[in-house]
């Protein structure tokens, strides 16, 4: 809101900012909360500032640790070892021809057609360059399996695991003898929603801290 960029405007003394120091209402924090999830809502793959944004903040994520409700972060931790790259869980041209059905498709009932689904936050990781090229076009349940060094046992790869493994967000997929977990629409729409709470307790975090609180 207008009125808060103001007051943080004039909070600057000397070059210096005290973002501790801005105090905000309750009211305005739900205003806040509230336009921030609007903006989020239209990220979209692709998109250089898009882009930009989902880079900084996957990886200020993948700088944490989860626990009890607040994440810890530790920005000495090198996680990724090559350049970073914004990733698609599921990727963008499915290969059906080596993976025939194992790429999400939407149900009758979506909301979106697969290329919204696929090129929006719910979608979005991050791993490095070297990684992303070497996982090519395979689906998620194989992408997961070759996320490399540091990212793997990451809670936010876990996370995915367990959505993924979840009959409400996914699903299993008898292909060539054996079963494969498959993503439903409701596994993007809920780690968009988690995505989004974890990035505003990153942007809200105070300025002098170490802990993020995370969204009930």
């Amino acid at each position: 809101p207008k009125e808060i960029a103001n007051r943080a405007i004039k909070n600057v003394s000397r070059g210096v900012y005290h973002p501790d120091a801005l105090d905000i209402t309750r009211e305005q924090h739900t205003e806040l909360k509230e336009q921030f999830d609007k903006w989020v809502d239209g990220w979209r793959y692709g998109n250089k500032g898009t882009n930009l944004r989902a880079k900084i903040l996957l990886h200020e994520l993948l700088q944490s640790k989860r626990a009890l409700g607040i994440l810890d972060f530790d920005v000495s931790r090198l996680v990724l070892k090559d350049i970073p790259s914004l990733d698609h869980l599921d990727p963008q041209k499915p290969n059906d021809s080596q993976y025939p059905n194992q790429y999400y498709e939407p149900s009758d009932t979506s909301y979106a057609t697969r290329d919204d689904v696929i090129n929006g936050l719910g979608n979005m990781m991050l791993t490095d360059t070297k990684t992303n090229s070497e996982m090519s076009n395979k689906p998620m349940h194989l992408r997961l399996d070759e996320y490399q060094g540091e990212l793997r046992g990451h809670w936010l790869i876990e996370e995915i695991e367990d959505l993924l493994e979840d009959d409400e967000y996914g699903r299993n997929q008898e292909e060539g003898g054996k079963s494969v977990r498959v993503p439903k629409d409701e596994f993007f729409r809920e780690r968009k929603e988690r995505l989004r709470g974890y990035f505003y307790a990153v942007v809200s975090m105070p300025y002098s801290s170490k802990h993020a609180d995370l969204p009930d």
